[in-house]
């Protein structure tokens, strides 16, 4: 999934507006549940 399409989720799970910071922080968290892929730990943890 790119940048692209991970920015608009978080659009989709946020439908309020919210500060530039706290959003940055949702994609944040998207990316990390997301693509795992960078922590292998995590993905391992995360593989159903």
């Amino acid at each position: 999934m790119g940048q692209h399409a991970v920015l608009r989720e978080a659009e989709r799970q946020q439908p309020f507006r919210v500060s530039g910071e706290a959003y940055r922080n949702e994609v944040n968290k998207v990316f990390t549940m997301k693509l795992p892929s960078r922590l292998p730990s995590q993905k391992m943890a995360n593989d159903d």
